[in-house]
């Protein structure tokens, strides 16, 4: 992993809404900031305008409509239909404008979603694994487990390292790959946890949550990649 520089002045955008948790939010803003980004709350789209990057953050469910399903596992799914219509939106006006963006746990899905891809609805049911992708608790530390990179990644997405050990806290994951989009890494039980997008400037999804372990080189990529794209 080559080390961290940043370009300045950068603006960042993040969807912004009634949804938005200070207490979750919170890892976004200091990560963020102490890489000298500064953050546009995106409460609508022409917001973009202030901004030079988007970053897609964690969240609820997407609903099950977008991917051509009905909602099989009401008792699991949180869904906004609110925040849907608006992350979809800017993600759009993002990738008209070939701008940088990253997106994290639900904004990996959110961007499957949008580009043409499906979901697994509910992990637990649907793709039973010997792996922990979620706390049981909610006061229980999040769960590790490693991801695998694929070989061939175009150098802009290249950790340069085999493997990372990631948290994870989600119960979602990529089902059908968008067409646009290529795995960039999996976890030893074959569930995806990142992918990009070749044909965009910078287009990068991670399944994990890189803000809440800001310390990790991985983490530390993640950021530099991003930023500086």
């Amino acid at each position: 992993m080559e080390a961290t520089t940043y370009n300045t002045p950068m603006s960042v955008a993040l969807p912004w809404g009634p949804w938005v948790d200070e207490e979750k939010i919170r890892p976004y803003l200091h990560w963020l900031d102490e890489a000298g980004a500064g953050v546009v709350r995106a409460e609508r789209v022409e917001d973009l305008r202030r901004a030079d990057r988007l970053l897609l953050p964690g969240g609820p469910d997407v609903m099950p409509r977008y991917y051509g399903e009905q909602n099989r596992f009401p008792e699991a799914l949180r869904v906004d239909p609110e925040r849907d219509v608006l992350e979809f939106a800017l993600l759009e006006e993002a990738l008209d404008r070939d701008m940088p963006v990253l997106a994290i746990c639900r904004g990996i899905q959110v961007v499957n979603v949008f580009l043409g891809g499906s979901l697994f609805q509910h992990l637990p049911a649907e793709f039973p694994s010997f792996l922990h992708h979620r706390r049981a608790r909610p006061e229980d530390p999040l769960p590790e487990h490693p991801v695998v990179f694929e070989r061939a990644i175009p150098e802009k997405y290249d950790p340069g390292v085999p493997f990372a050990l990631v948290n994870s806290s989600h119960h979602q994951a990529i089902r059908r790959v968008a067409p646009s989009l290529l795995v960039g890494a999996r976890a030893p039980d074959g569930v995806v946890e990142m992918v990009y997008a070749p044909t965009f400037r910078f287009l990068l999804g991670v399944q994990w949550h890189p803000e809440r372990e800001p310390e990790k080189e991985i983490s530390s990529w993640i950021r530099e990649r991003f930023l500086n794209a």
